[in-house]
């Protein structure tokens, strides 16, 4: 028994070291926002969890954030046809009819059918944002306040 306990000992740490790497929560650096924008951690209650479907797209808005002149939605894009990393995507979404300032992506998986980005917009505290991954299918979230 001697003999093996700086084996499992080994095994032991190496484990709880693997845990604390893989389940780490992921910290996205101040610098991956585009234009490395101050914020406001103040994200509007009412968008939390705000989602859509349609046409075997998912799309969450997990929060909505203020600096000094800009807002910042924060989204969350499934699918399993489409690449949903493409610029053109992000370039064309509007708030109040304005089109985004910058986006930045936070996470996307092979083949872009899964993403997480931010999109940052003129500051406004009302109205609705547009977002069309492919032509013909738009979604609208309305009241994000």
């Amino acid at each position: 028994m001697k003999k093996n306990t700086p084996f499992i000992l080994l095994i032991v740490l190496s484990a709880i070291g693997s845990a604390r790497i893989f389940w780490q929560p992921s910290k996205v650096p101040e610098t991956a926002l585009a234009g490395n924008v101050s914020r406001s951690e103040a994200a509007s209650p009412a968008s939390q969890g705000m989602a859509q479907e349609k046409n075997g797209i998912e799309i969450t808005i997990t929060s909505i954030t203020q600096s000094d002149d800009t807002t910042i939605l924060r989204l969350v894009l499934d699918n399993h046809r489409l690449d949903l990393t493409q610029d053109a995507i992000y370039d064309q979404a509007t708030l109040n009819g304005k089109p985004s300032r910058s986006h930045a992506f936070l996470s996307n998986a092979s083949g872009g059918h899964h993403a997480e980005a931010e999109i940052m917009f003129e500051k406004t505290v009302s109205g609705s944002f547009l977002i069309a991954p492919e032509t013909g299918t738009e979604f609208v979230f309305d009241n994000l306040w």
